[in-house]
């Protein structure tokens, strides 16, 4: 329904603003790596090759570059707003050098990241158990969590389907993804998390 399509867009727009302060995955690729850097890496390791990011680039179809800034993004650590500014410990901190846009509140902001942590890992099981063949993978990429969505005609042109086919596809997967994220986080936390 129209209500999913939204609920599906909030939680990934959630995950990708709030994985860290600084956002990530603003393109395709930067979404496409956030979702599937490790997943590869471990891959790659079960195989007995040791990751590198030529080849995750290569298996991902994006660039070496990406790969690189979004495994630094995601490894670096994230600086606290009240550490001080200079050399002077007893200095200004940067909370008061740069103007703050997170929440004030330290357990609101832990909670965020607590909750974008457990969404995150949430959907990378459900990607890897609960997505069933190409055509649902594709539209998971290319439509779901894609910043520029491909249409519905698109899709149905690539796979000789009508976008009415493919539109019930979608909605079966979005159905499947409510009804994991409510059995493996609860009932109240989806509904928390389905409302920012």
């Amino acid at each position: 329904s129209y209500a999913q399509y939204w609920i599906r867009a909030m939680i990934l727009r959630f995950l990708l603003d709030n994985f860290r302060l600084v956002r990530l995955g603003s393109t395709r690729a930067g979404r496409k790596l956030f979702f599937q850097l490790q997943k590869e890496r471990d891959r790659l390791m079960q195989e007995g090759i040791q990751p590198n990011s030529r080849l995750i680039a290569e298996r991902l179809g994006v660039s070496e570059t990406e790969v690189d800034a979004v495994d630094q993004h995601m490894r670096a650590p994230a600086l606290s707003l009240h550490a001080p500014a200079g050399d002077d410990p007893e200095g200004r901190s940067l909370s008061e050098v740069v103007p703050e846009t997170v929440p004030h509140d330290p357990e609101d902001g832990a909670a965020r990241s607590e909750l974008s942590e457990l969404y995150r890992g949430k959907f990378a099981a459900f990607v890897k158990d609960h997505i069933k063949d190409d055509r649902e993978r594709v539209i998971w990429e290319d439509r779901l969590i894609a910043q520029d969505p491909v249409s519905l005609s698109e899709l149905g042109e690539r796979f000789g389907v009508s976008k009415e086919r493919i539109r019930q596809v979608e909605a079966r997967l979005l159905k499947r993804l409510k009804e994991f994220l409510k059995q493996e986080v609860g009932e109240e936390i989806y509904f928390e998390f389905a409302k920012k």
